[in-house]
């Protein structure tokens, strides 16, 4: 009995010891990490360094950081559209959207048999009975797909003569490794940003966002004036501070696969998307930024099904990771609702 008790004290106090070394080392890592990229300039600071270091937040005090009552007097009535909705931070901006009041969320996401449950977890947040969300497959990887899920949302919104109030690019994949779409690009750059931005622009040039004139139209008294529209249609592109260790953009290179990459550098395919995606919003609110609000958001870490492509060693790690050290896809929504409440004229 002693040696039992001996034996089962040894192995608590080994696991306790190992927990403790644990969280010594990524505590002291993310601390480390913070440190070491603040002032490092574009393109030096390690990948990882940069997804450490904002897991700090997470340990912050987490409340609410948007008032319910501004939430539902700004996004009642509105049209959405946002990619990305069936899972992770799309949902729960999604579900959130609706609580606040939005009339008409359209939700674009990977095709899948749960279309119906999804609507109807949705839709159980409804605060009024006509309110009506709508799901559409769109694969950002595939060209075909995008311009059918554009001419899907075009149609719906001309039948009901609504216009977009609300455009969130969301949707996202970090793989773990290289891997070519059918018109040949790296999946990362195809999903992160070149699907991302031919549905944009051609929504954009379809007029399907309220109060946009034209994509390439120069300033005009009209436009100038616009600027304190409070009706401004806003567009969230949801980008990541690992845009900050990608090196600079080659325009004569981008979206080329120059080599196989595995595992331990696939960081550097995603990271080199949210570049691009976060230069497209740059240069989106430059042109536009007269007739419509737009934002490049980073919600930080948040534990999201992003990874789901990892190899299935991996996958323990990263569940544990994700759920410890990431916020959740509910508290990082608010960040999104917090941008829709800004005043017009703020981006």
């Amino acid at each position: 009995v002693r040696l039992c008790v001996v034996l089962m004290f040894a192995a608590v106090s080994t696991v306790s010891a190992v927990a403790i070394a644990v969280v010594v080392v990524v505590v002291g890592t993310v601390v480390w990490c913070a440190v070491r990229n603040s002032n490092k300039p574009r393109g030096s600071k390690n990948n990882w360094a940069v997804l450490m270091s904002g897991i700090w937040p997470r340990f912050k005090s987490q409340g609410t950081i948007v008032d319910p009552r501004l939430e539902h007097e700004k996004i009642k009535g509105k049209v959405v559209f946002l990619t990305g909705g069936s899972s992770g931070l799309g949902l729960a901006t999604a579900k959130r959207l609706v609580h606040a009041g939005a009339q008409q969320v359209y939700i674009a996401a990977l095709p899948s048999s749960f279309y119906a449950s999804l609507i109807e977890e949705i839709e159980a947040e409804r605060i009024d009975h006509t309110q009506r969300v709508v799901l559409l497959p769109l694969d950002l990887a595939s060209f075909e797909s995008v311009n059918q899920c554009c001419d899907a949302v075009l149609q719906r919104l001309a039948k009901t003569e609504q216009k977009l109030d609300i455009l969130m690019l969301n949707a996202g994949v970090a793989p773990s490794r290289t891997i070519r779409t059918k018109e040949g690009f790296e999946l990362a750059f195809a999903v992160n940003f070149l699907g991302h931005y031919r549905l944009c622009v051609a929504l954009l040039k379809c007029g399907a966002l309220r109060g946009v004139h034209s994509l390439m139209a120069e300033e005009t008294e009209t436009t100038r004036s616009s600027a304190s529209r409070p009706d401004k249609a806003k567009v969230i592109i949801t980008t990541s501070e690992a845009h900050r260790s990608a090196p600079a953009l080659d325009l004569k290179t981008i979206g080329k696969i120059k080599s196989e990459v595995g595992l331990f550098r696939a960081m550097t395919l995603y990271s080199h998307s949210k570049l691009c995606l976060t230069a497209f919003a740059v240069e989106l609110g430059r042109r536009l930024g007269n007739e419509l609000d737009v934002f490049a958001f980073c919600p930080g870490p948040v534990n999201t099904g992003i990874a789901a492509g990892a190899p299935q060693w991996v996958q323990p790690f990263v569940h544990v990771l994700f759920k410890v050290f990431f916020q959740s896809p509910q508290y990082a929504a608010q960040y999104v609702t917090r941008l829709l409440c800004l005043p017009a004229g703020t981006s």
